[in-house]
């Protein structure tokens, strides 16, 4: 059973926090996380007590912003992580197209691992794939490779091209699952196009709802202004 502090490796493992940061630990994350709550906690209690002043205002304030705080380095690596398996989606189809090709070639896996690699744009893919080259090259344990290899994403087409490397490392040659390879490509492209289409969706929405808010706000503005003109001109 893993610790608490086991599953936190594992976390950054997955979100790609050890690609993005080299050398971060879970001590050292764990002090990000606190260190983000106290700032932000510190200087959401300045602001409330320069506008607001009450000190249960500023005590609620801070201690919201400091909660805050300390889960949004979290939140952040989870959001870096979505981003990243989006990128990859391109990568990881062609991935599986190019074990198909080598397949029918009869190539053996490291040839294949090999021809994926140089196949591969994305950074975070293409260094991952380079060290489970290196360490099947070093150690011949194509089982221990592929599982660490799996370990440092939280992608579930990764998790199926990995069972299927490790399905056909058993017999030195990928000779099996062919169709169910190809399905998985059309998935991936389908759910490509449906996550493009619905990510480009979103940011209209939000640049409409960006414009609208401003014409609001600036609406807000000159009648407050014009409201203010009218007081002073009574008051004098």
């Amino acid at each position: 059973m893993i610790g608490i502090s086991g599953r936190r490796e594992v976390f950054l493992q997955k979100t790609g926090a050890c690609f993005w940061f080299p050398g971060i630990t879970e001590q050292k994350y764990f002090r990000v996380r606190i260190l983000t709550g106290f700032f932000l906690g510190n200087v959401s209690g300045l602001a409330a007590g320069i506008f607001l002043g009450r000190p249960a205002v500023i005590c609620l304030a801070a201690g919201a912003a400091g909660i805050a705080g300390f889960w949004l380095p979290e939140c952040a690596l989870k959001l870096s992580d979505y981003r990243d398996n989006l990128r990859m989606m391109p990568d990881i189809r062609r991935l599986y197209e190019y074990v198909k090709i080598q397949t029918k070639a009869g190539m053996y896996l490291t040839n294949t691992l090999a021809v994926c690699y140089l196949a591969t744009a994305n950074r975070r893919l293409k260094q991952a794939l380079l060290e489970m080259n290196g360490k099947i090259v070093a150690t011949s344990d194509i089982t221990a490779a592929v599982q660490e290899f799996e370990c440092k994403f939280n992608n579930e087409y990764i998790d199926q091209f990995c069972v299927i490397i490790l399905q056909a490392g058993q017999s030195g040659r990928m000779t099996r699952m062919l169709g169910d390879m190809t399905e998985q490509i059309t998935d991936m492209e389908r759910q490509l196009l449906v996550r493009r289409r619905n990510q480009v969706e979103r940011r209209v929405l939000a640049f409409s709802l960006l414009i609208f808010s401003v014409i609001i706000l600036t609406a807000i503005y000159l009648l407050a202004m014009s409201f203010y003109d009218s007081i002073t001109g009574i008051l004098t």
